[in-house]
């Protein structure tokens, strides 16, 4: 078998300021040669890419949620995650896009008490990649209301984990 990483998954958590409904959501993008596929993205609109003959499917959402963990209910926890087999991923695709965002119009990461979006080896649990936000975190990203937090490219034989946590103004889909 192939060296390296074979099912990933993105968790976000987040609490909202006092008073405020924040949605945070995520998405799972795959590319083929930069090309973006609509059907095989999977966010709150789309929970699972196509799936196979066999019916199995590689890309799946646990579910959207609508508001954040309470303030001061303790350390935060997933309350999303998109579940990837990156190992038996369609061939076609080269390169997977992970991003966190806000739902709620008008609001960006700056509506949040803390946030993180992170990406973690869901064989081992151990955690590849964690952007973590709250009041002191740098302005460029409190002020988005998306964050593209990382890539995984495909190599010869494994899956590159490319980690450039970058503020943006739209979401994978609206691109």
């Amino acid at each position: 078998g192939k060296a390296g990483l074979k099912r990933v998954f993105l968790g976000v958590g987040w609490a909202a300021k006092k008073g405020e409904r924040v949605d945070v959501d995520c998405c799972c993008a795959p590319y083929s040669k930069t090309k973006r596929n609509n059907e095989d993205t999977v966010w709150f609109g789309n929970l699972t890419s196509r799936p196979a003959n066999d019916g199995y499917v590689t890309i799946k959402h646990s579910g959207d949620i609508l508001t954040g963990q309470a303030e001061g209910t303790g350390e935060l926890e997933d309350l999303e995650r998109i579940y990837v087999d990156v190992e038996n991923l369609a061939e076609e695709y080269d390169c997977l896009a992970f991003e966190g965002n806000i739902f709620t119009p008008g609001l960006n990461f700056s509506s949040l008490e803390s946030a993180y979006v992170r990406l973690v080896n869901a064989d081992t649990n151990q955690e590849l990649l964690r952007c973590a936000l709250d009041k002191s975190s740098d302005e460029d990203y409190l002020s988005s209301r998306v964050l593209l937090l990382a890539k995984l490219i495909r190599g010869a034989d494994r899956w590159i984990l490319q980690t450039t946590v970058e503020a943006r103004d739209q979401t994978l889909r609206e691109l």
